[in-house]
C-alpha cells in the first residue's frame, strides 16, 4: 500500500496548492510503480530564475510522495530506485531557480518542511485517496511498457473521481482535461 499513499500524497498536495489534476488521475502497478497526474512545472534548462511559485508548488507536491512513504516505510535515499524520479525532478527544478549550492540546499529544506506540514495537515485526505485507490480492482494496464510485452496489472482512479473525492475533505481541486502532455509512463513509487 506504500505506492498508493505515495501517489495519493502527490495529487492531494498538488490540489491543495492549486495545481490542476489531469484526467489520467493516479495509478499503481502490481510491481509497486506509480503515476500521479497533475500539472506542474517541468525543467526547461534555464538558470537563476530565482523564486518561482510554480516550481516551488511542484517541488512541494513531489516531496509529498516521499514524506507519505516515510510514514510507514524506511526513508528512501537519493539514488534509491523508488525515489530517483521524484528526487531528480525536484533537484532539476531547484537548480533552475538557484545556481549556488547554499541557496539550493536552503530552498530544498524550506520546501521539504512546507511539504511535510501540508502532508500532516491533509493526511486524512491522503489516506482517503489511497484507500479509494487500493479498493479498486486489479485490471490490465493501458500504459505501453518497453521492452516488456508481459501484461501488467494496475489499480487506477481517474482525475474526475479524485476531484469529486477531494470535495469530501474540503479540497476544491481543479481538473485540467486538455491533452497537452507527453505519454504517461509508470515510475517507481
Amino acid at each position: 500500500m506504500g505506492a498508493t499513499r505515495h501517489e495519493a500524497a502527490h495529487v492531494v498536495i498538488a490540489a491543495v496548492q492549486g495545481l490542476a489534476l489531469r484526467k489520467d488521475g493516479l495509478r499503481i502497478s502490481e510491481h509497486g510503480e506509480g503515476l500521479a497526474c497533475y500539472r506542474g512545472a517541468v525543467p526547461r534548462g534555464v538558470a537563476n530564475v530565482g523564486p518561482d511559485p510554480e516550481r516551488e508548488r511542484t517541488i512541494i507536491a513531489v516531496y509529498a510522495g516521499q514524506i507519505a512513504h516515510g510514514r510507514y516505510y524506511p526513508p528512501v535515499a537519493n539514488g534509491d530506485a523508488n525515489a530517483s524520479d521524484d528526487i531528480d525532478l525536484a533537484d532539476r527544478l531547484v537548480s533552475e531557480m538557484y545556481s549556488t549550492l547554499d541557496l539550493q540546499l536552503a530552498t530544498k529544506r524550506k520546501l521539504w518542511e512546507r511539504s511535510n506540514a501540508l502532508v500532516t495537515e491533509h493526511w486524512e485526505a491522503i489516506e482517503g485517496v489511497a484507500q479509494a485507490l487500493w479498493s479498486k480492482p486489479w485490471l490490465p494496464s493501458d500504459i505501453p511498457r518497453v521492452p516488456s510485452h508481459r501484461e501488467v496489472l494496475e489499480k487506477k482512479i481517474d482525475g474526475e473521481e479524485v476531484v469529486h473525492f477531494l470535495k469530501q475533505f474540503g479540497i476544491e481541486a481543479v481538473l485540467d482535461d486538455t491533452e497537452r502532455r507527453a505519454p504517461a509512463q509508470m515510475k517507481s513509487a
